[in-house]
């Protein structure tokens, strides 16, 4: 599903990935571990087309990508949720979600709301649809990310430190949906420090360092 060749990517020449390479599977959670400036959120950049890489290869859903022009064709397939949620502040919890599906999908606002409202029953916030993010906790907010993430249909989904602000517990909510997320068929790739979190959640664990991923377990 999602294919990592050989990344390389340099900051002012110095190398900050590698020769990176590894995969995830359809209905895979993996999740790369490692300090800060080792290379983790780059590689998720990459991956996601906010960053230019250097050598290499991405492969999503069997499609290569060498550019920027190659990213576009497969853009709906992949999808990021950011670790400050990134939700417009001025939008309802329903807006936020339906805007995409919308603008990029083109769907009309009557099937966009019917598969908002599905997706915030699935993330267990379906009383908040008319809420602002101002007026969510941090752990909900986070969850609304995700429905506006899986609004789009991806079929492959980055998380970028997704239990960095929350508590033990709502760690284990998000923990549960992801879960949800990769037996309905979702591969998933999450990026984290949490190294109990990382032990909950995943399938497989990646340890990066200094550019390279070192372990593969």
């Amino acid at each position: 599903m999602l294919k990592v060749n050989n990344l390389t990517k340099q900051f002012n020449k110095q190398t900050v990935l590698n020769e990176v390479s590894f995969e995830v599977n359809k209905g895979e959670i993996v999740t790369l571990l490692g300090q800060s400036g080792a290379g983790k959120t780059t590689i998720l950049r990459c991956i996601n087309g906010l960053e230019k890489f250097d050598g290499g290869s991405i492969e999503i859903d069997d499609q290569i990508i060498q550019s920027q022009k190659d990213l576009i064709k497969v853009r709906k397939k992949i999808g990021l949720v950011f670790q400050n949620f990134n939700l417009f502040p001025h939008k309802t919890v329903l807006e936020n979600i339906i805007e995409a599906p919308i603008l990029v999908l083109g769907l009309n606002n009557e099937d966009a709301t019917k598969r908002a409202i599905f997706l915030l029953e699935q993330v267990g916030l379906s009383d908040k649809a008319n809420a602002y993010p101002n007026e969510l906790s941090g752990g909900q907010q986070q969850r609304v990310a995700i429905a506006r993430a899986c609004a789009l249909q991806p079929k492959i989904l980055c998380f970028d430190e997704p239990t960095s602000a929350l508590d033990p517990e709502l760690t284990n909510g998000i923990a549960e949906i992801m879960k949800n997320l990769a037996k309905d068929g979702m591969s998933i790739l999450v990026i984290t420090h949490d190294m109990e979190f990382a032990k909950n959640v995943s399938t497989r664990t990646l340890l990066v360092k200094g550019g390279k991923v070192l372990e593969n377990a």
